[in-house]
């Protein structure tokens, strides 16, 4: 019999847990508006509603987990908005809570797409608050601004679903970094993207050196220099917005995604059109 996912539990019902917060969608779209679609594991294919995995205790599922989304739905209002280039905001933090969620969403993404499990799964205790944070994993706030594509531009993105004069990060997701870095080695790169926020989450192994760790965050930076380090010991920090458009953050993503995108995505569409 498969255990809970987090606490391990044989004894509790399992029940479908959700990748994206109860609630997230009152702060992305507007009536009964539905945007939730993603990539299942065949490469080809899209499927629209939210992705859920169906291993999670009813009591962690209600209880800590829940609060945790509730903690997220509250931090990420205080930007529910698109952003110029330039603009400065000031996010004001608990890291433990920051922390554990952005963990969440990273442990639910791997085990939804079966990459970075075993990794992840070690942060398990401290995502249920009953053990201190994991050694070698830092968090980066990187923000998004809007971007006014030109016409050749906007011709690519359409062919992608993207159009508009001016391009906003609209979604909310969970993906995949990668970058060049010396360091070898298990590693995780993950971005829990809303709107104009972007949490880069890295996690490298125990056994790694202070100083490996610390080299595979400086590797990050180098490709995203105006990332900013949320600290443990502060309560807020201060990012603007530069040095990466709309543009930028959906061309990463089509590249992480490349073989889904064309004839996929247009059946995808052409599904969503034809229903009544």
């Amino acid at each position: 019999m498969v255990g809970c996912a987090y606490c391990g539990s044989h004894s509790n019902p399992l029940t479908r847990e959700h990748l994206f917060p109860k609630g997230i969608d009152s702060l992305l779209l507007d009536g009964d508006e539905r945007s939730h679609f993603f990539l299942t594991r065949s490469p080809d294919y899209f499927v629209e509603g939210e992705p859920t995995v169906r291993d999670v205790c009813r009591v962690c599922n209600n209880g800590v987990l829940s609060e945790l989304d509730a903690y997220a739905l509250g931090l990420l209002r205080q930007c529910n908005r698109y952003l110029s280039e330039g603009e400065t905001i000031v996010l004001h933090y608990d890291y433990d809570l920051l922390l554990r969620w952005l963990l969440k969403m990273c442990f639910n993404s791997a085990r939804v797409h079966d990459n970075n499990v075993d990794m992840l799964r070690r942060a398990r205790r401290y995502i249920l608050g009953k053990s201190i944070n994991p050694k070698r994993c830092a968090v980066f706030l990187q923000l998004i601004n809007s971007y006014v594509p030109t016409n050749f531009e906007r011709a690519a993105l359409a062919e992608k679903g993207e159009q508009g004069e001016m391009l906003h990060h609209e979604y909310f997701r969970c993906s995949l970094i990668m970058f060049p870095t010396s360091v070898k080695g298990e590693k995780v790169g993950r971005a829990i993207t809303f709107k104009s926020m972007m949490f880069n989450v890295l996690m490298v192994t125990p056994k790694t050196s202070h100083a490996q760790f610390e080299q595979f965050c400086q590797d990050f930076l180098c490709t995203s220099p105006f990332a900013v380090r949320i600290l443990a010991q502060r309560n807020s920090v201060e990012a603007s917005a530069k040095g990466f458009n709309t543009l930028q953050a959906l061309h990463g993503h089509f590249a992480l995604q490349g073989h889904a995108h064309g004839e996929p995505w247009r059946k995808f569409e052409e599904r969503r059109s034809a229903r009544p």
